[in-house]
């Protein structure tokens, strides 16, 4: 009797957990951005997307309302210590950052700590900082087109992350400069979706092969639809993150309110299984 019971507290003990739970390795990435102020749902959204395990987080810039207040950014540290403690968090500069004084103190950011690119679970992540020159013939944009010219290897799927949108139906609308200059790189080099901030709502549009999501609704309050773009396909007034994953079904966005309410969900396909340039 005392050999069984013996056997079987062993085998509780050094067989492991069941096979669903083996594996407690994310899966996930989680891009967000304009809490700033916004402090009540901002600390919803964080908490919304520690339950995702996620690999990796991008905010995509407008951490806090006034880059000098000491205290804005006492409370966004505070709101996030334990998304941080537990992922990677990356920014990208929003306009609320300016100069950037002390939001360059907040984070370990790789590169040249104004842009720069990193790979996480099958997807490149190009973050840009719209608030530097981004137009033909400036650094960044240099840097970009290198960026996109190379071959991403095992990253079947590339990303680009800034705070301003190029596309948007929101308050601060499509910014045609920025548009100007950067869509055509996306379309040359396949970029598959391109993800900003800056207004405060959801909206997906949908250009020439290429993905464009505006997600400024970490915490500041929703903007408006001011005027529809064409390419536009879905937009809401709402708070809300968007949750990525790669499958063989390709690249997964689901997106969710600071309720954790999914508001849109669906799938950018790899570029060789549409008909378009593999990567």
């Amino acid at each position: 009797m005392k050999t069984a019971v013996l056997l079987a507290v062993f085998q509780v003990l050094f067989s492991g957990p069941p096979a669903a739970a083996q594996d407690l390795s994310s899966s996930t990435v989680v891009i967000y951005g304009d809490s700033r102020a916004g402090h009540k749902v901002h600390k919803k959204i964080a908490a919304g997307i520690l339950g995702h395990n996620p690999a990796a987080v991008f905010h995509l810039g407008d951490f806090v309302n006034d880059d000098k207040n000491l205290d804005d950014w006492a409370r966004f540290r505070e709101i996030t210590a334990e998304l941080r403690k537990k992922t990677d968090f990356f920014p990208a500069r929003g306009n609320h950052e300016g100069a950037g004084k002390n939001y360059f103190r907040q984070f370990e950011i790789p590169g040249n700590k104004k842009w720069y690119s990193v790979a996480r679970n099958g997807i490149r992540f190009v973050v840009l900082d719209s608030e530097s020159g981004l137009g033909k013939g400036s650094e960044q944009y240099g840097w970009l087109t290198t960026q996109l010219s190379t071959s991403s290897g095992r990253t079947p799927f590339t990303a680009v992350l800034l705070h301003i949108p190029v596309f948007s139906s929101g308050e601060h609308g499509t910014d045609r400069k920025l548009a100007a200059s950067l869509v055509p790189l996306f379309e040359k080099y396949g970029v598959d979706i391109v993800f900003a901030g800056h207004d405060h709502d959801y909206e997906r549009l949908y250009k020439d092969g290429v993905h464009y999501i505006v997600t400024g609704g970490g915490g500041a309050p929703p903007y408006n639809l001011k005027k529809k773009e064409p390419y536009s396909r879905l937009f809401l007034k709402k708070h809300n993150y968007c949750v990525l994953s790669v499958s063989g079904a390709g690249l997964s966005v689901k997106v969710f309110d600071e309720e954790n309410r999914q508001l849109d969900s669906f799938v950018v396909p790899e570029r060789k299984a549409r008909g378009g340039r593999e990567k």
